[in-house]
Formats: C-alpha cells, structure tokens, sequence
C-alpha cells in the first residue's frame, strides 16, 4: 500500500561525509591507452560534471566509478576504500547509478521498478518493509512520477522514463549519484526538467552527484565543478567561473567560441 506523507522523507545524513577520491588512474582496450593517470577529488555535496569530446575517456571513466570497468592501475577510493574491495551491493548502498541506456520490461509499472532501488538492502530474510516503501514513495515524489504509478512503463515519454530511472536511484538512499549523460536524447524541454530536478536534490538533500554531460552550456549553468579531458588527460578542473576560457574550450573541442558573461553571473558561448 502506498504510504501518505505530509511531507517527503530526507534521506538519512551519513555520519561521516563520503569521500571519493580518483589516484593515478589508468585504463586500456588492448594496445588503446584510453585513460592516463587520472588523478582528482570528486567535491563533497556538489555537482561534479565531467567534459571532454567523443574520445576523450568520459564514458571510460564513468564506467570505471561505477564498477562497470576493473581499473588496470591505480585507485578509485570511497571514503578511504578501494572500490575494487567494496562488495556490489555494498556499494550500490552507498553509491546509485543512472547509465545513459537502460532495459527492463516495458509492461512493469513505474511503482515496482522505483522499487528496485531497495534491492541493495533486502535479503531473503529482509523483506521490503515500512521504511522501504517511504523511501519509495518519497523518490516517486520527489521526481514527481507518483501519478503514473500504476502506468506501465512503455506508456511514458522519455522525460517521463528517465525520471523513473533516477527516482529508482533516489529509493537507494545513498550519498553519491552518478549518471552517465542524463538529458541524452531529451527534447529540450526535458532536458531542463532533469537538469533543474538534479540541481535540486543536490541543494536540498545534499547529493553529491557526478555527471557526464555533452553539453558545456548545461554544465556551467548546474555544475559547481568541471572536470575537463581530452586523450585520457585531465587538462583542467574546478570551478566552472574560474577555470572556462576561449583556449580551454579550444584544448577540449577544436573549436573556437567566445565566453561571455549573462545577466545573471553565468558564463555562456556564443557561436
């Protein structure tokens, strides 16, 4: 039974803030170097968005902090650990996952794939409980896909799908959130509606989230900190107001745009 609350519940606060911590990473397909002794700290409570063009190792490395990928030297760290020693599920509470391409059963409704995301938590002995069902309640909620609960999934447009796909995450109850291009193939309407949605879980929960994005406009207006990289390299990073200029954005794209400043702060490129 779906559980009535005046008010959703805020995940719980660690009792420690969680640190990642990326050191002299590398990784190859075969003889194709891909990633070069990458080395950074992901900012606690902020939005981390990782740039670069096709290439560049994005994807690589987003694999690689997600488990998808086993490191050929160096470390990814999780509060001092090395992920590679962290168990799946054990991490998966502590560290939810949106991939760019998902596949389940389109006749499943939006309510019980939200619900796979306390699957980390439960066992054959723990079953889903009061507190799992909050936390579901509170992730259909908060994306604001409460209203097609009962809806299959194959019935919602892409906007409406990729909600689903990070109020999944949400119902995890974890400190990290990381996504692998999330406004991909949205219309810009939706892209906006999941950007602005990802902003707010970070201001108003404390989600340290990391994203990749294609789109360097996007990441400046909803990023606290960029991680650029170009042939597996991290040619810059930190904030997007102090490290953006026409030559980085030369270095990153082969292309050469103007930066200016908005009305409201922001930088933006003109073409």
């Amino acid at each position: 039974m779906p559980v009535e609350m005046d008010a959703p519940p805020a995940p719980a606060p660690a009792a420690a803030p969680a640190c990642m911590e990326i050191r002299d990473l590398s990784f190859s397909y075969g003889s194709n170097r891909v990633l070069s002794e990458i080395s950074f700290t992901v900012p606690t409570g902020g939005v981390t968005s990782i740039l670069g063009s096709n290439g560049s190792g994005k994807s690589t490395l987003f694999y690689l902090m997600t488990k998808n990928l086993r490191p050929q030297s160096g470390q990814i760290l999780l509060d001092g650990r090395d992920i590679r020693n962290i168990r799946a599920r054990d991490y998966a509470q502590q560290v939810s996952i949106v991939n760019q391409a998902n596949t389940i059963n389109g006749d499943i409704t939006v309510e019980r794939i939200v619900g796979y995301g306390r699957t980390p938590f439960l066992t054959m002995i723990r079953r889903p409980g009061p507190e799992d069902e909050r936390l579901v309640e509170w992730a259909m909620q908060i994306t604001d896909v409460r209203k097609y609960r009962d809806k299959p999934f194959s019935q919602l447009s892409g906007g409406q799908r990729q909600r689903v796909w990070i109020a999944m995450a949400l119902a995890q109850n974890t400190r990290y959130l990381l996504l692998d291009e999330p406004t991909t193939y949205l219309d810009i309407r939706y892209q906006v509606e999941i950007l602005r949605l990802i902003r707010r879980l970070n201001e108003e929960f404390g989600t340290t989230i990391v994203m990749v994005l294609h789109d360097m406009n996007q990441a400046l207006h909803y990023s606290d900190h960029l991680l650029c990289l170009r042939d597996g390299h991290v040619i810059a990073q930190g904030c997007p107001h102090e490290i953006l200029s026409p030559e980085l954005i030369t270095r990153l794209y082969d292309v050469e745009l103007r930066v200016l400043n908005s009305e409201h702060g922001r930088f933006v490129l003109q073409i």
